[in-house]
């Protein structure tokens, strides 16, 4: 079931990601494979290369009597450096 699932994903990311590249390679899609344990199926994250946004879409599995669900979160923008390298934000942690 779970292999049903996911190539039925991998063909819908696949003619999502063809009608993507036809608008001149704005929107990067960014496979996130599960870890060993995890009780996901891994992630994608969404880059939208021209304004900076980054969604997550993520799917679960249903498990037993848990019902499984999935959705795209909103991640926030990035922010750009002036070359590679940069630091755009640092964190101090207080002791």
């Amino acid at each position: 079931m779970i292999k049903a699932v996911l190539i039925v994903v991998a063909a819908l990311m696949l003619a999502w990601t063809g009608e993507v590249a036809a608008q001149d390679g704005r929107y990067q899609a960014i496979v996130i494979p599960p870890g060993r344990e995890a009780p996901d199926m891994g992630h994608v994250l969404l880059l939208d290369t021209r304004e900076g946004h980054v969604w997550r879409w993520w799917l679960s599995p249903s498990r037993g009597k848990e019902m499984g669900g999935g959705g795209i979160t909103y991640e926030g923008k990035l922010t750009p450096g002036a070359k590679p390298g940069d630091i755009v934000q640092q964190y101090r942690f207080s002791e």
